[in-house]
């Protein structure tokens, strides 16, 4: 998801991500196309790497902060959510 999101105060993009706690989710055998980012990847900070897309998607952000490298607003990601 984070390849969509922008900064909502000054329409940056992409925006950082520092993860604090994340867990590892099981996913079916079937996950669909890769890359599912698109654009970018927050966890390789660029274009979606396709060898590491199979265990990067398994990992689900739970605790952490978006930040805006512009205007340096800072966005809480709390149980899973983001707070912008």
């Amino acid at each position: 998801m984070l390849d969509l999101l922008k900064c909502p105060k000054c329409g940056h993009y992409p925006l950082k991500l520092k993860v604090y706690a994340e867990t590892i989710e099981e996913l079916p055998s079937v996950i669909g196309e890769l890359p599912l980012c698109k654009i970018y990847c927050a966890f390789v900070d660029g274009p979606p790497d396709e060898m590491k897309c199979p265990e990067c998607i398994k990992k689900e952000v739970v605790a952490g902060v978006l930040i805006c490298e512009v205007c340096g607003s800072r966005y809480g990601i709390d149980q899973g959510v983001p707070r912008l």
